[in-house]
């Protein structure tokens, strides 16, 4: 149980962390692109990247094809919820190890208790 509450909490965290992390990069990649904002730095930058690329190439299509042009409250709603779900589903894979039990697999309890007893 406790490792279930330390899973869905590392999972909330990671999810907000990533969803700040998209948000930034829907607003300052391509103004870095476009050469009007300097780079943060070579890494922050290509970590970003993949979070723009995503939704203005995959989700904003995909939303605009739903919602009418009329409505863009609807094309706003979709792609907000298509970015946190598909971040939440990272997020639950990357703390995914922290659901396992961690174990130590070149430790044989056998072997110890054995070896305690004959003493």
């Amino acid at each position: 149980m406790k490792r279930q509450k330390r899973y869905w909490n590392s999972v909330m965290i990671m999810t907000c962390i990533l969803c700040l992390a998209a948000a930034l990069a829907y607003w300052i990649v391509p103004s870095v692109r476009a050469g009007t904002v300097p780079p943060i730095g070579g890494i922050i930058w290509h970590a970003l990247a993949p979070f723009q690329l995503l939704i203005t190439n995959v989700f904003r299509p995909f939303a605009y094809g739903i919602a009418p042009a009329t409505s863009h409250w609807l094309e706003l709603v979709i792609l907000l919820l298509m970015t946190w779900g598909s971040i939440l589903l990272i997020s639950m894979v990357i703390c995914l190890p922290l659901c396992f039990p961690q174990q130590r697999p070149w430790v044989n309890d056998d072997i110890e208790e054995t070896s305690a007893s004959s003493l």
